[in-house]
């Protein structure tokens, strides 16, 4: 929590201009922050997340909250060969790591091998949630600036949206999302433990694609609001696939 305050936090700093137009309420842009308290709160959390780590002495986490931190960085930052927000495909990867990869195994692994003492493996379900997780890191990475696309286009940033228009790239983000329920319905089907566990996995992302669908038609792609709203639904999607995937055995 504290690295991804981070992460925000340092997102929010280097996109105060782009803010102005697309998000002016966010607190740096509306001016209810200083850029000084900005920074004050964004090392604090830093030093606070990277200083559990050390405490922990676990490697693991430690390497995954560097990861978070460097990618979140790279991400954000305003610096030659950074700042890979400002192209769509570098912007996905950012994103995947950060959502996904960068939490999911490292994580798994400070639990396994630092909390219970149990000997490293990676299980199929990880894998799993890694993977789809990224996928729907995709969509996030799709979704995000769809509302935003005025302020990325006056700033110079690239995105789905700004490259492929805001309808182009909503339908993009529709698909890749079933793309990813549709790996999780077959692999559930196929390779759950039990009976119920098939179901519950087939089951729960079948209605998680079919909310997506039915949200999805309410959508006013050109109305910002309307578009903010639906990129918040992703984020419930996020969190919900997250659960389902605690039956995958």
């Amino acid at each position: 929590m504290l690295m991804q305050t981070y992460v925000s936090g340092i997102n929010h700093l280097y996109d105060v201009e782009i803010d102005k137009i697309n998000k002016d309420h966010f607190p740096l842009a509306s001016g209810d922050y200083s850029t000084e308290t900005a920074w004050a709160i964004n090392c604090a959390v830093t030093l606070l997340s990277f200083g559990i780590g050390f405490m922990s002495q676990s490697k693991a986490l430690l390497c995954g909250l560097l990861i978070h931190f460097i990618t979140g960085s790279i991400y954000s930052i305003d610096l030659p060969f950074l700042r890979w927000k400002r192209n769509p495909i570098l912007a996905a990867v950012s994103l995947m790591f950060i959502h996904s990869v960068c939490v999911y195994i490292p994580y798994f692994i400070n639990a396994q091998r630092y909390l219970l003492g149990r000997s490293i493996v990676i299980s199929k379900s990880v894998i799993l949630t890694t993977v789809l997780m990224c996928v729907h890191s995709i969509a996030i990475t799709i979704f995000k600036d769809i509302s935003d696309t005025e302020g990325d286009r006056q700033n110079g940033i690239q995105t789905f949206s700004t490259e492929l228009g805001r309808e182009t790239a909503f339908f993009l983000g529709i698909n890749v999302l079933l793309i990813e329920y549709g790996i999780a319905i077959i692999v559930g089907a196929s390779s759950a433990s039990t009976l119920f566990l098939k179901f519950v996995s087939v089951a729960g992302h079948g209605l998680l694609a079919l909310a997506l669908w039915v949200r999805s038609r309410s959508v006013d792609v050109m109305n910002n609001s309307s578009a903010f709203s639906f990129y918040m639904f992703i984020w419930q999607l996020y969190y919900a696939g997250n659960v389902l995937l605690l039956f995958y055995r």
